[in-house]
């Protein structure tokens, strides 16, 4: 392979990216033109349109209720307001809980696990296994 080729086949490689480029910055153009062309109808005919026509306004967002709040519903409410303040607390005491528990399960997991006699190369039990009473 010549120089030639080798220039060539450079030139083609970088077509993939050169073509990416160039329609993404063809898209964010059409896109900006695209939204200047709604402002500018927005603007030009929200006037002449009559009340009914025009979208409602946003919705104020809900009140929340600083009131205390008893039996077992504040209880949760304060659990969650607590768990919402101390991230990082709640963060490391599931980590320790979730740690432990899958370490006690293993654990439990093995001491269940039956006990098999190993095998001789002919097939025969090597050692007996059983279980003392």
């Amino acid at each position: 392979m010549s120089g030639d080729d080798q220039h060539f086949l450079d030139v083609i490689s970088a077509i993939p990216n050169d073509v990416k480029r160039y329609s993404g910055d063809v898209a964010a153009s059409v896109d900006r033109a695209f939204d200047h062309a709604a402002l500018y109808l927005r603007k030009t005919i929200s006037p002449w349109l009559p009340e009914s026509m025009l979208p409602p306004p946003p919705k104020p967002p809900p009140v929340v209720s600083t009131a205390p709040v008893g039996g077992v519903r504040g209880l949760m409410l304060y659990a969650q307001r607590w768990v919402l303040d101390n991230r990082a607390i709640t963060a490391a005491v599931v980590a320790f809980l979730g740690t432990g528990s899958f370490l006690f399960y293993q654990q439990g997991k093995a001491y269940s696990k039956k006990r098999r006699a190993k095998r001789n190369s002919n097939g025969s039990r090597r050692e007996v296994v059983g279980e003392w009473v």
